[in-house]
C-alpha cells in the first residue's frame, strides 16, 4: 500500500486477489479514533474504491464496527487503531503487518483488512482479519460527480507537495549560505592555527638550544677545572715542535683554573711566529695543535717518531672521536682550501658533542677567509632542494584556496610591483561540473622565471595551505574545461547558477533585458549550459560570455542574489552569479 494522506482524508493503492490495482480514498469523521463509546448511529468514515473505470463507495458506522469487532481481540483501543491505520494506508501498527485486500463482483464490492503476527521460525506467518465492508457501486451520474471530488482533491494535494518543496528548496539555500560562510571562517581559523603554530615551534626551538646550550657549556667549563697545574707541566714533551720561548711561557703563566680557556688559546696564539713556523706545512700545524689540546685534556700527546699514524688519527674523527680540530686551524688551512673542506666534512655533530673542546674566539669579518665568489657551492642556505628535472616554463600549484584570484599567483611570483610580468597565462582547473579543485596551471615566459618561482615558493603557505608545485614538460597538454569555441581570456565569462531546469536561451535574454535595464539584448556573445551536480539537480547552471571584463563584472553585480520568475506557479528562483578566472 503506497498512502497519501494528511489528518481526515487518505489515499493509498490497494491489490485485489486477482492483483489487480485498485485506488481506495478515505475521509474520516472521527480522527483519531480511540474507541466506540459514540452513538451508534454516528459515521466513522466514508470508503471510496476505483479500478479507474467504476466507483464502489460505503460509509461505515460505530455500530458496523462493533459488529465486525473481532472476538479475539479484547482490547477495544487496539481494535480501532488497528482499523485507523489500515483504512489509512498504513502497512505497520506497533509490532503488526497491516495488508487491505479488495475483491470485486458483479453487484458489490468486498474490502477487508488485516494483520500479520510475525514469527520468528521458520513457520508461515498468520494472518488475521481485522474486519471488512462491503461497498456499492455508484451509479453513472454521480461517477462524474465522483471524478470531480477526487481531482479536486489531487489538485489540493499537489498544491500542498508543491508548497513544501518551494519550503524545502529555501531551507537547502539558507543552508548553503550558511555553509559557505561557515568554510570561509574554517579557513580562516585554520589559517590563524598554522600561524600559532608555527610561533609555538619556534618558541619550543629556542627553548630547548638555550637549555641545550646552559648544559653543554657548565660540563665543558667543570671539566677543564679538574685538570692540575702539575699534569699540565709535566705532560710537555722535549720532543715536541714547541719554540723555548713557548715552554718558558707556558712555565711562567699557567693558566687559572677560574679565568676561560680562550685566555689560554690567545696566549699561545699570540706569540710571536718566527721564520720557522711561518714554513710549517698544514699537518705540522694541525699535529701541534692536537698537542697542545692534550696538554689541556690532562692526556699525552702521541709523537711522530714513536706512532707514524697519529696523524692520520687525528684527520680522521671516526678513529678518534675525541680530538676535534680548533677553528683556528682550519682557519691557518685556507692557503689549501681542499684539505680544510675534507677536515669540516669528516667532522660529524655527534662527534663535536663528544669531544671536550672549550668554545672558540668568534672570529672578526676581516678574519674569516674571503671564498664567497670562488666557491659559492660552500654557501649553506636553509631552503630544501627543489628536485628539478628538464628545464620548463609549464608549472602546477595544487592545494591553493578556492578563493584565490590571478592577482594572488602574481603576487606569489613578484609581479605586482613590475610593470612586465613574468607569468605568460594562468589557468584555474576545474572538474566536469566546472568547479574548482584548488589547482592552477602557470606558464611563464622562460624557464628561468619558472626555476625562480619554484625556489622562492617550495616552502610557502598561502592562506593557511601549504603550496605543492609540480613541473610538466613543455609539450604537457592539461583538460580544458571550458568548450573550444570559448575564448580563454580570463575574467570574460560569468557563471550563473539557480535557473530552472529546461530553460531556453530566449527566456534567459528576455529576463536580462526586461529585468535589468541598460542591458541590451547582444550584450553576451555566448549562452552555453553547464553540467549540474547531483543525482536530480534542482536548478540549472550557465556559463554566459562578454566581449570585456567590465562587461561581466557589471553583469555579476546585477544577478548575484537576486530572484528569477519564470515559473507556471510564480516560483522564486536565487541566483548566484561569479567571474570565471
Amino acid at each position: 500500500m503506497a498512502a497519501q494522506s494528511d489528518k481526515n482524508v487518505s489515499c493509498f493503492r490497494v491489490v485485489s486477489n486477482d492483483d489487480k490495482f485498485f485506488y481506495a480514498r478515505t475521509l474520516w469523521q472521527i480522527y483519531p479514533l480511540l474507541d466506540l463509546t459514540a452513538p451508534d448511529e454516528k459515521a466513522v468514515c466514508e470508503l471510496t474504491v476505483t479500478d479507474c473505470k467504476s466507483f464502489w463507495t460505503t460509509t461505515l458506522t460505530i455500530s458496523d464496527l462493533k459488529q465486525i469487532k473481532p472476538s479475539g481481540i479484547p482490547d477495544v483501543s487496539k481494535f480501532c487503531g488497528a482499523t485507523q491505520a489500515s483504512l489509512s494506508g498504513q502497512e505497520e501498527y506497533e509490532s503488526y503487518k497491516l495488508s487491505c485486500r479488495v475483491s470485486v463482483s458483479e453487484k458489490y464490492a468486498r474490502f477487508v483488512w488485516r494483520w500479520s503476527i510475525p514469527n520468528s521460525s521458520n513457520a508461515p506467518t498468520v494472518q488475521f482479519n481485522i474486519g471488512n465492508a462491503t461497498l456499492a457501486p455508484v451509479s453513472q451520474f454521480e461517477n462524474v460527480k465522483m471524478w470531480q471530488e477526487w481531482i479536486d482533491f489531487f489538485i489540493h494535494e499537489r498544491k500542498q507537495l508543491m508548497t513544501k518543496s518551494t519550503a524545502i528548496e529555501t531551507r537547502l539555500s539558507n543552508l548553503e549560505a550558511i555553509r559557505g560562510r561557515m568554510q570561509e571562517r574554517i579557513e580562516i581559523m585554520v589559517a590563524e592555527k598554522v600561524n600559532h603554530e608555527t610561533i609555538l615551534m619556534e618558541k619550543v626551538l629556542l627553548i630547548f638550544l638555550s637549555d641545550l646550550t646552559r648544559k653543554i657549556v657548565p660540563s665543558q667549563q667543570t671539566h677543564s677545572l679538574e685538570l692540575s697545574d702539575d699534569e699540565f707541566t709535566d705532560e710537555i714533551d722535549p720532543n715536541s715542535n714547541m719554540s723555548n720561548e713557548e715552554i718558558e711561557a707556558s712555565h711562567f703563566k699557567k693558566p687559572r683554573l677560574d679565568d676561560n680557556a680562550e685566555q689560554t688559546a690567545s696566549i699561545i696564539d699570540d706569540e710571536p711566529a718566527n721564520n720557522k713556523q711561518s714554513d710549517e706545512s698544514l699537518l705540522t700545524k694541525t699535529f701541534r695543535g692536537t698537542v697542545i689540546k692534550s696538554r689541556r685534556m690532562g692526556k699525552k700527546p702521541t709523537t711522530a717518531s714513536k706512532d707514524t699514524a697519529s696523524i692520520d688519527q687525528f684527520l680522521d674523527p671516526r678513529k678518534n672521536p675525541n680530538i676535534i680540530p680548533s677553528q683556528d686551524l682550519l682557519q691557518e688551512a685556507g692557503s689549501d682550501s681542499d684539505s680544510a673542506n675534507d677536515l669540516l666534512s669528516r667532522i660529524s655533530f655527534a662527534a663535536k658533542l663528544r669531544g671536550d673542546s672549550l668554545p672558540q674566539k668568534p672570529l672578526k669579518p676581516s678574519e674569516m677567509a674571503k671564498k664567497w665568489e670562488k666557491r659559492p657551492e660552500g654557501l649553506r642556505t636553509s631552503i630544501p632542494p627543489v628536485s628539478k628535472g628538464r628545464s620548463t616554463n609549464l608549472i602546477e600549484i595544487k592545494n591553493l584556496p578556492y578563493t584565490v584570484i590571478p592577482r594572488d599567483i602574481k603576487m606569489l611570483a613578484g609581479d605586482t610591483s613590475k610593470n612586465v610580468s613574468s607569468i605568460s597565462e594562468i589557468t584555474f582547473l576545474r572538474n566536469n561540473y566546472y568547479q574548482l579543485t584548488g589547482s592552477v596551471m602557470i606558464r611563464f615566459h622562460t624557464d628561468k622565471d619558472a626555476e625562480r618561482f619554484i625556489t622562492k615558493n617550495s616552502m610557502t603557505s598561502f592562506c593557511g595551505h601549504k603550496l605543492d608545485i609540480v613541473t610538466h614538460s613543455k609539450s604537457y597538454v592539461f583538460p580544458k574545461k571550458l568548450p573550444p569555441h570559448i575564448r580563454r581570456e580570463p575574467g570574460n565569462c560569468i557563471i550563473v547558477s539557480g535557473f530552472p531546469l529546461n530553460i531556453a536561451i530566449d527566456s534567459i535574454k528576455e529576463t536580462l533585458v526586461s529585468d535589468f535595464p541598460g542591458i541590451s539584448n547582444t550584450l553576451c556573445e555566448q549562452f552555453t549550459p553547464l553540467p549540474v551536480s547531483g543525482v536530480t539537480p534542482m536548478s540549472s547552471k550557465w556559463l554566459l560570455v562578454f566581449k570585456t571584463k567590465q562587461e561581466a563584472y557589471q553583469m555579476v553585480r546585477k544577478l548575484h542574489n537576486t530572484y528569477f520568475r519564470r515559473d507556471l506557479n510564480d516560483k522564486k528562483y536565487l541566483l548566484k552569479a561569479r567571474v570565471v578566472y
